[in-house]
Order: C-alpha cells, then structure tokens, then sequence
C-alpha cells in the first residue's frame, strides 16, 4: 500500500518492528534506558492545586458473591457466565467448582460408540445448561465446534513437528510475521504522547505475567506500584501495533476516498429535519437534533491527499487516549469515547480486559491473534465517535448522525460494517470473575447492521426501520469467524499481498458458516451460502472447516437420536429459564447471608427481565404474565425485611477514573525544555483529571409490596392460574406450593415487617415427562389416554387453596350426588370415624366393581348381640377405605347378605383413582364421562352444560384432564369449579414428589402453628415432620383421631397403633425434622448457631476439614455479625453450613421470647373485614393474638373463637385461657397505646420520607432473625 504523505506524524522515527524503545518525543524512563535520558521529575510536572498522588484512594474491585468457591481453569481463564452452573443441587451451592460451562461435556464428538445411549435426567439437564450458556455467549455456537473454527493458522503454526514449544515461545516466533509499525504515516492523534495513565494495579490482575512486565512497570514515585501506561515498553508494543493497524484502515480509506468517511467530514451536507415524515422516534427524541448524511458521488468527493490532511487537521491535539477497567466509570463495556478533558475534544478510552491475555506468558498464539484484532475493532470503532466529538458543538456530541439508509445512528457500527462487512462482536462477551473480565477470546461472531439488538439506546433508533427489521426473519443470523482470518488481519504478508490489491474489501470478514441467533434449541450451524462473502484466497482453509464441521455435527446427530426429542421437552418446561435458576441461586445466597441488597437487587432484575414487566407489580393481571413465576418472586419478597414499604433499594456505588498524564503526554504535549511559565493552559497534561459518579440517594425502583398477607394473597390468587392455565410439572407446583404453606405458617406467628423470614424454595431435580399446558391443543391426541396426565396434575393441591371457596373443601362439601343412587360422597377418613359398636359403618364394592358402597350396620350388629366395642373389632376392621368386614367371623355372611337388601347404602367412598381408571370413563359405549381437574375427578355425565360449545370440549377431554380453553382464564376457572364443585366422584391418584431433598426443620413451638390446612396438617413423629394435609382425610383409621395430632410431637399416640416401621410407608410425606429447644449457654462443644439453628459440626472434622477450621473458632458463639460480612471466608462458611449441611442441626435456639410491639391503631386494623387481608387479630391480657386460621377452620378445634371478635378486646376467659394454654406461637406481640405512624399498605413511600417504623423486637438480647 502507497498511503498519501501526511503533515501530522508524531515523530520523526520509524521502525521496522515494535520498538522496545520509545519513539523521539516520548518521555524515557531510567528504569529501562540508559543514564542519557534521567526520568524528568514527575511532581514539578503537576501545576499548583494538582491533586496529590499520593493520597488517591485505592479502589479495589469486588469480589463474586461466589468468589471463595474454587475456579475451574476454563472459569479462571474465560470467566463466570450470567447464568451459573444450575445443576448443581441448590443444597450444595458452595461445593464442587465454579465452571465457565464452556468446556464440552456429554457427549463428547469424538466417543467412538456408534450408538450413544440417553443419559440420565440429571445428565440432560446438566447437557441443556452447558449447550444453552454457550450458544448465548459464543453467538450459536457449542463449545465442541470451536476446534473446527481454528483449524489453521495465517502462516502456519510456529512449531515444527516434533518440537515442543510454550505458547511465550511460540508467540515470539509468530509476531515476527506481524504488521510492521511505522510511526511516520501515523495521525498525530494516535502518537504514543496523548496517552494517559490508569493507575489502578496491573499486577494483580494478571497472571504469569511475560518477562520484564512487571520491572519495567516500577514508575517513579511510585516503586510499589504497577500502572497500565504507555511508558510500560510491553503496554506499548501492543498498543503500536493496534494503532499501526487502526492507521492503516483509515488511510485505506482515504485512498479509496471512502463515502462514509467524505461524507462525515462536511458537516455543511448533513440534513437537519430533512426526513420528518419518514422518521418515527421515541418521545424523548428532539427532531431538531436529527441529523443525516450519505455517500457522495466519487467525482464530488475529496482526494486521498484531502481527506487524510482534513481528517489530521480535524483530530490533531484534540483527542486524547486513556484506559480504563472494572473499577472505573466506564465500567464493563468494549471501550467509550468521552468530552475531551484539558481543552480536547474527545478522549476514548480503550478497556485492558483484551490487553490482559496479551500480557500473559500462557496465552496461545490464537488467543493472542483474537484479544488483538478485539483491540483494533474497538479502537477503530471508538475513533468514529471521536471524529464525531471533533465535528460537532460540545452540547450535542450524543446526537450522531443517521448514515444513509440505516435506521439506528452509530457511527462506530457504521465504520465496522464499511471496514469488516459486519458488526463484531468477541466470544465469550461480558464473562467475570471476581469482578473482573480476563480478556481471553475464542473466536468472533459478526451480525449484520443496522441491528437494533446489538445497540440498544432507544434514543438512537427511527422506530419504522427497527419494526421493518424485526419482521424479517432472516435478519437473525450470526457469522462465527475463526482464528485464520484473525491471524491473517494482523500479518504484514497479507497486508502487502492481499489489502493491496483487494483494498477494503480484502479487510471483509469471510462468511463461511451462519447461526441463528440464540433461540429455543435451534443448535444448527448452517453453511452461507453467499461465495462473495471471502476471498478467493482463503476459500481451501475454509472449505476444509466446513467439512470438519459437518462431520461432527452428523456423528453427533447418528449417535444421540434421542437428542432432539429430549432437547424439545427441556425446552418447554421450567428448568429452561436459567436467568430465572441462576437468580434463585444468587437469592439463596444472599439470603443466606442477610444481604438485603443484594436480595432486593434480584428481584428488580426479576420482575423486569423474568417477568419482562415494570416492576409497578401492583398493575399486573395475573392472567397476562406467567403467575408461576410471580409466586416464586413474591416468596423471594416476602421472605425479606419490608423496609422500606413499598420500594426495593438499588444502591449506587461511587467509581473513579483519574486521567493521570503519562510521561510520554508530558513531554510530548509540553515540549522537553519548555518553562513551565510558558506552558499552555488549559491542557491534557494539567491532570489529574478525575471523573467521579455521583452519589445521592439511593435509587429506588418501584414495587408496592403491601403487607406479606396481601402477598400471600395474591400467591394464593395466581394459584389458580398456575395450576389451571400456564401450568409446569407438578415437581415445580408443589415446590412453590410447600414454599407458600410454610410462608403462611410463619405469618401465622409473631413476625415483624423487618424481620428476616425463611425462603423455602428450591429448584427441584429435572424431570423431563410433562407436557406443559400450552401444548393443550395437542394434548387429545396423546395415546393412550391415560398419559395425558402427563399434563401438570399437581398432587393433591385443590384440597389446600381450591378456587373460588375459601372453606375446608372436604369437610364442607360431600361431593357428587350419584344420579342413579342419589348417594353423596364420603372421604375414607370420614368413614372410619364411625367405628364403634354404637356407631358402625362399613364399606362394600358394589357389583361393578367401580363405586365402593357405605352402610350403617349399627341396628344389625346390635340384634347380632355385637355390643361392645371387642366384639365390633373382632367383625370389623380398618381397610384401606374405610370399615370392613372380616371374612373367617361367624356373623359375616349374615350381615353381607343383608347389604343392599334390609340395609340400603348411605354414602359412596370418595376414592383415589389412577389416570388409567380415569380413561377408561370417556363417555363412550354406554361408560360414564369423567374429567380430572387438577387432583378433583369430576363425573359430567350429567352436567348441565351451559351451551354446544362447552358440550362438546367436555366430550373431547372425557377420560383425561378438563379442557384447557374451558378455564383460559382464572375467573371462568373460578366460576366452573362452582359449578363442578357437586360433580366430585373421586381424587386422582398421581405420581408423589418425594418431598425430602428440601427437608425442613422445626421446633415443638413453630410446628404448633401447623394445624389447619392454610399453614399445612403436620405431625410430629420419632423425630420426623410428616405432612398429612391430603392424607388425612384418607386415613384409615378415621380422620377425627388425628384431630389433636396436628401441629404436635404425637409419637406416643402413633405407637398405640402402628409399628415403627410403617414410617417407610410414609416417606412422600415427610418434610422435615422436629429438634428441640436450647440456650446459647448451652450449646455443647463443636456446636455451631446460624440463624437460630444449632448445627453439630464434629462430623465435619473428617469429612471437611477445611470446613471445620474455618467454623471452629465460632463454636459456641453468636454468629449473627460473622455471617453478615459476605465477602470474609467465615460469612461464606457459615452459609455453606446453613444452605447445604442442614442434616447437622440438632437443635433451636428459643423463639418464644421476641415479640414486637403493636400499635394500637395497627391492631385496630386487623378485622378480618378490609380488603387488604391483614389477618384477624384479638387481644387478651394485653397481647394481641393471631385467630385467623382458628376462625377459619372452628370444625378442627375443641374450642369455638367467633371472627366477630377481630380487632376486639377478648372477655371470654375460657378461649382466652386456651390460647395461652395451647397457641403461645400465635401470640404476635404487646399491644401499646398511642398513635403511631401505621404502615400503609396502598402507599409507594420514599425512602427518605419514610418514618421509623412502630414495630420493634422485644428482647433482653440483640435483636435475632432481623
């Protein structure tokens, strides 16, 4: 290339290679030159007033919430993605090593096997998880297709067969083939004298540094510190050669008089309103501001020699360059382009992210070839913006121009497009690790521009072009590009043989290969076909990718034949939303740890990209977002302390970037012998100039909490619509569903709004066999019928929170009412209630074996002198639906043959029923007609159907689960589960969810608060926690024995009447462990206490000692501060131990001292008649109790409490009396007099504005749980 001559070079020397030296007029440094340059005395340098130095406050970059955890070396090397490996079990989120989920897994292209069989549920998620992080963050692809991409490398590879070689070696080898730097042709503003300094520390950001990096980086008069700067020759020797390169385009450009860069230079032809009627814009876009510019003819443009002496003259001493990193105000982005400082007008910041691998004795010669050409994009593209901030008036640089068709205005995209053909993007992107990006790029993926994705400022977008852009599917493609054209932009041969004579076109990236952007499981990699799209000379290492590429991807399709089908169902279900599973985890944690920040900051991140709603959750429409979804954010809400009301706190951070002049700016900006009387002011040399974001108040995103009931409330409501509209697995229902019912039994109790409550949720194991309820058009033509049930039937969950009836469903409704028998339903329970001699019920099958018959044989058995309760069990015992008769009693055929003759049955058994009974009733051949409706079988056999239309929707899902369109929408659910309600024949019989991998734990005083079917029927037994909620009322033995079970240790009771054994029978009920009560005195040794819960950590001693080392010193002692400081390995320990080593605890704290002081115009509120749900409240000796579930459910209490006595002084003594003798946990605190601000619930308070709140912890310690 023969580039114009150029007025405006910044030095007078050139060099066939990078120099270890600095150019003339750059400031030497003693540290590597010899004495004839003595390092100019940098404090004489800053002019009065200058900021000290040495008082700079240290920045250091926060650690990942999961940064103790131990790095796999692909996490350490590419970083953490967003999404964390969710397939570890939630329990054991501390063990095990973070993984960048790049590394190819199961299964492995290159296994030999000819057929690979489907690996287990586990494996599959797990495989889904890893495929899905990296066709997000590698542009499409999977991590197995990258060796395909970097077959070759421009050159060949340094390293002769045979020879062993490090990647430093081979690196020196290979550079020798690079652009060769010559500093005579370069602009002005690219010379080494316009850089400064980020004097953040190098050293502890990079690893295995090369040789010299470190020595050379001792700068006086800073000895212990180590900059990124110029004056570093290894941070210079880059950054030459990215400024060679960026150089060289630009000069290519002026030599083919490039339309774009003519164009953007006559700011006298650019339009201002010119296309109004055209252009559509957002409200906060001002018109007169609009601006576009297009390609001249040729003959009307500028000559080479022009256009390079404008573009000198336009930039010369007018834009400066600085780095910036993590800890900066730039923050994490490719690089930004700012108002100049000092006088310029423009300083572009260049990120050290890519620099880093460059820095890196270990980084392979590929590697090295991708973090280059990454800099050279981003500094050519950042130049654009410059040359924008050099044209334009200082109060409007954010408003580019619009470049002749394009429908998004960013000119940095705009040069990338002219230059590479397309937009460039590295892969992976915006990867972390303690907060820091490592800069290692594996390959790049191109999109096309205009892309509105890819530059998302609204403000920048003409609305018309955007919705023409996204109604066009094929503007969905992205293009991987491997390290052969990578290492060939770099390489002085192809510069010389190929940009010579192709030009800019010769600079096109090559589109050989094209992906779809991230969506669904679309995996494929196309091949593109468009043969213009590379050069002729790379089309043999090209082709040679392609075929490599097709061999993998069709062994990978022979041997994994299940793989599509699998993937297709991961992909319905819930376990796909990793954003939603990473959060859960992140929340965890935090919770764990009581960061109420970090708690608050994953909601807002939930309700805005999960929800993808504004976070004003008040304004939803249960039936318009998925309320599944919801239900688990409002019990991450709800788990957390409210202050302050009705807001979550996002907090602002301050950062600081210092522009320190490097000594290359000082003398080359100032002159070496120059008085300091007579230097210029202002100028970017009178640093340091130092950005700082402001601080002010906490900036607080809007959600209206209202109260935690009215929250559970609305769980409660979006119930519906989970269970009957969007569905998921039943795994996932009756997670979030136990998660809910132990919500409502720690509101039940003595709870604060600044209280810390349980979060109970966790993602349950992978189960890939349901069919989610969009799929409801399909589901009629599953066979056989009885696998519809596949279809989301949570278990047994319409007994708990049935739509549309508040009441205890099976106690208040008998069920169906037979058409031909006129008999009404009995659950098995109730029946077996009746087994005395003086009250006898039995159960018969009648003679089609469907229905199972009740009759009362009390008269009978009385004539048959059976007259007392031995002689009753010797004829009759418990079966597993109610009462029978035993075959080898004398009197047994005599009764049997009075059934159905002298003895008319009085009720039918309300059974459980499997889905293959369920299919066999579809209506036909004279068969009744059933439906299932969550775990409710419905006989319709002679419904009154209210028109033709539900008719025949209720014929077509005979025999399977109800219609999806005949409860579209949570209030036609509502109103046909009325009409049903009566047409209840049986309950269907589903798979259980084996509850115990999220046991939970519980003291006699917070177990006492499960005895109603709001907050869960839980039984204590042999120290396990059993719920019995839907089994109750199937229980053989009769449902009024378990009546004063419920909420207690009944141990003694259960061993009257079973073996110790029959617990295995039980297993799918278990939920918990029931432990004691103990004083921190006294704990016994190797006994730790997090969060009230005391954990024996002697096992630990051999199974973890690091675990134990860490948690030893705390034995016996308060934790409550050590957990509160995240970042210390003791807080991470205590939270490992608490999330993931729960089967250690042994004990509880006490709770029954920590009561909160209530208002009186609070308790006031508390009726029960409101519509915001507070709950029922009375007061008795002076104390304000919780009644709400005793009113509720009177039938399952000795007791009768009237809810007319809410908010009410209570006067009977005797159910006084009995709340202090039996429900101390419902006991919510003292009642003081006085006015005091009430919370209220409508209000969307400010954080500044809200007052202290009027509940406060009573208690002789430090405040526990808050």
């Amino acid at each position: 290339m023969n580039p114009p001559s150029s007025s405006g070079s910044s030095s007078s020397q050139s060099s066939p290679k990078i120099p270890h030296g600095p150019p003339v007029g750059s400031p030497p440094r003693s540290v590597y030159f010899s004495n004839a340059y003595a390092p100019f005395p940098f404090p004489e340098l800053l002019p009065p007033g200058a900021h000290n130095p040495e008082v700079e406050p240290e920045f250091t970059v926060p650690a990942e919430p999961f940064g103790s955890r131990p790095l796999s070396p692909l996490a350490w090397k590419y970083g953490l993605p967003d999404y964390l490996d969710t397939t570890t079990t939630p329990e054991r989120l501390f063990e095990g090593t973070l993984h960048s989920l790049l590394g190819t897994n199961h299964p492995d292209p290159g296994d030999t096997r000819s057929d690979i069989p489907k690996p287990s549920n586990a494996e599959l998620d797990k495989l889904f998880v890893y495929e899905t992080t990296q066709h997000r963050d590698l542009y499409g692809l999977k991590s197995w297709q990258l060796p395909f991409l970097n077959l070759k490398l421009y050159g060949g590879w340094p390293i002769p067969d045979g020879v062993t070689r490090s990647p430093w070696e081979e690196w020196h080898i290979y550079k020798k083939s690079l652009a060769i730097i010559n500093y005579d042709q370069w602009l002005t503003c690219f010379g080494r004298e316009n850089w400064y300094d980020l004097r953040t520390n190098m050293a502890q950001t990079i690893q295995d540094p090369i040789p010299g990096l470190i020595a050379d980086a001792q700068i006086p008069p800073f000895p212990d510190k180590t900059f990124w700067t110029v004056d570093n020759p290894h941070i210079w020797e880059v950054m030459a050669l990215v400024m060679e390169l960026t150089n060289r385009i630009y000069m290519q450009l002026c030599v083919e008089q490039n339309g774009w860069l003519d164009s953007i230079m006559k700011t006298s032809s650019w339009k201002y309103n010119g296309h109004e009627s055209q252009f559509l814009f957002s409200k906060n876009v001002s018109l007169d501001r609009v601006a576009t510019f297009v390609d001249h003819p040729l003959d009307q443009r500028r000559s080479a020699q022009e256009l390079w002496q404008d573009l000198e003259d336009l930039t010369s001493r007018k834009i400066t360059w600085a780095f910036f990193d993590e800890s900066t105000t730039v923050g994490n982005c490719y690089g930004s382009t700012h108002a100049g400082l000092g006088g310029v007008h423009a300083t572009i910041k260049v990120p050290v992210n890519y620099m880093r691998p460059l820095l890196e004795r270990g980084t392979p010669v590929l590697e090295r070839c991708h973090a280059l050409v990454t800099l050279v994009s981003t500094v050519m593209h950042e130049f654009a913006h410059a040359i924008n901030f050099c044209l334009y008036p200082v109060d409007c640089w954010d408003q580019e121009p619009f470049y002749n068709n394009e429908f998004v205005r960013e000119l940095g995209f705009c040069i990338e497009k002219i230059v590479f053909g397309s937009i460039t993007n590295s892969c992976p992107n915006e990867r972390y690790t303690e907060g820091l990006h490592r800069g290692y790029v594996t390959h790049f993926g191109m999109a096309g521009w205009p892309h509105p994705k890819r530059h998302s400022r609204k403000w920048d977008h003409e609305l018309n072009g955007v919705n023409r852009w996204l109604a066009d599917p094929d503007n969905r493609w992205d293009y991987p590009i491997g390290g052969y054209f990578a290492s060939a932009f770099l390489c002085e041969k192809f510069w010389t043989d190929i940009v010579a004579r192709r030009g800019i076109e010769g600079l096109k990236f090559p589109r050989l290969f094209c992906t779809k952007e991230p969506s669904a499981f679309q995996f494929h990699v196309s091949e593109c076909n468009e043969p213009d799209t590379y050069l002729d000379e790379f089309t043999d290492e090209y082709k040679e990718a392609l075929d490599a590429w097709r061999a993998g991807e069709n062994a990978m399709a022979s041997k994994r034949e299940w793989y599509y089908d699998e993937c297709s169902k991961w992909w319905d279900l819930p376990w796909h939303h990793l954003e939603l599973r990473t959060s859960i985890l992140r929340f965890t944690y935090f919770h764990a740890t009581r960061n109420l920040n970090g708690c608050r900051r994953i909601l807002v991140l939930l309700l805005t990209n999960v929800l993808d709603v504004s976070p004003a959750l008040v304004n939803i429409v249960p039936e318009d977002v998925s309320s599944l979804y919801e239900n688990i954010i409002l019990l991450m809400a709800a788990s957390i302390p409210l202050f302050p009301f009705g807001t979550f706190e996002v907090d602002r951070v301050a950062k600081w970037h210092s522009l320190w002049p490097s000594q290359a700016m000082v003398k080359g900006w100032w002159g070496k012998n120059q008085p300091t009387a007579l230097r210029p002011d202002p100028h970017p040399a009178a640093g340091p100039w130092i950005e700082q974001t402001k601080v002010g108040n906490p900036k607080m995103t809007s959600f209206t909490l209202r109260s935690r009931t009215a929250m559970l409330k609305r769980m409660k409501d979006n119930w519906k619509i989970s269970e009957f509209k969007f569905g998921g697995p039943m795994v996932w229902l009756r997670a979030v569903h136990d998660a809910m019912v132990h919500l409502q039994g720690q509101l039940s109790g003595s709870v604060s709004p600044d209280q810390w409550l349980d979060f109970e949720f966790r993602i349950p194991p992978y189960e890939p066999n349901w069919v989610t309820s969009h799929k409801f058009r399909e589901e009629y033509t599953i066979t056989p019928i009885h696998l519809r049930y596949r279809l989301n039937t949570p278990d047994e969950l319409n007994i708990y929170f049935p739509p549309g009836n508040s009441g205890f469903v099976p106690a208040k409704v008998s069920g169906y009412k037979d058409p031909n028998t006129k008999l009404r339903y009995k659950y098995p329970g109730q029946v077996a209630d009746h087994f005395s001699h003086n009250d006898a019920w039995i159960v018969m099958r009648d003679d089609t074996g469907l229905d199972i018959r009740v009759y009362d044989v009390t008269g009978l058995l009385q004539d048959l002198k059976i007259d007392t309760d031995e002689k009753h069990h010797e004829i009759i015992r418990y079966g597993p639906h109610g009462p029978e008769l035993v075959d080898d009693h004398p009197n047994t055929e005599a009764i049997r043959s009075a059934l159905g003759t002298s003895i008319q049955p009085n009720y039918l058994v309300m059974i459980l029923r499997r889905p293959e009974e369920v299919a066999e009733q579809d209506g036909t051949n004279g068969k009744r007609s059933w439906v299932s409706w969550g775990d409710s079988i419905y006989d319709v056999t002679n419904f009154p159907f209210k028109h033709d239309t539900e008719r025949l929707r209720f014929r077509r899902c005979a025999g399977g689960p109800i219609h999806s369109e005949l409860i579209s929408t949570w209030r036609r659910a509502g109103h046909l589960e009325g009409r049903l309600v009566d047409y209840r024949c049986a309950h269907l019989k589903v798979q259980s969810w084996d509850r115990r991998a999220n046991l939970r734990y519980f003291t006699p005083w917070t177990l006492r608060l499960h005895d109603n079917p709001d907050t869960g029927l839980y039984i204590g037994i042999h120290g396990r926690v059993y719920d019995f909620s839907s089994y109750s009322f199937f229980h053989p033995g009769g449902f009024e024995m378990l009546h004063n079970c419920w909420g207690t240790d009944a141990t003694s009771v259960f061993d009257q009447y079973h073996k110790i054994e029959e617990l295995d029978n039980w297993t799918h009920m278990e939920i918990g462990r029931l432990v004691p009560e103990i004083r921190l005195e006294d704990m016994q040794p190797n006994q730790v206490t997090v969060h009230n819960w005391v954990f024996d950590i002697s096992s630990l001693q051999q199974q973890d000692p690091p675990l134990y080392n860490i948690l030893y010193p705390y034995i016996q002692q308060d934790t409550y501060y050590a957990v509160l400081n995240i970042y210390a390995s003791p807080s991470v320990a205590l939270a490992n131990l608490y999330l993931s080593r729960k089967d250690l605890i042994v004990a509880s704290l006490p709770q029954t001292k920590y009561h909160i002081n209530i208002a009186r115009n609070e308790f006031n509120l508390h009726t029960g008649e409101n519509k915001y749900d507070r709950g029922i409240w009375t007061e008795y000796a002076g104390y304000a109790w919780n009644i709400t579930e005793l009113t509720r459910y009177p039938e399952l209490y000795p007791v009768k409490v009237d809810a007319n006595w809410g908010g009410k002084l209570l006067t009977d003594s005797v159910i006084g009396d009995w709340l202090i003798l039996n429900h101390g946990p419902r006991c919510v605190g003292k009642i003081l007099e006085g006015a005091w601000p009430v919370w209220n619930p409508k209000a969307d308070l400010d954080f500044a504005a809200t007052p202290a709140p009027p509940y406060q912890i009573k208690s002789l310690k430090r405040k526990r749980g808050t």
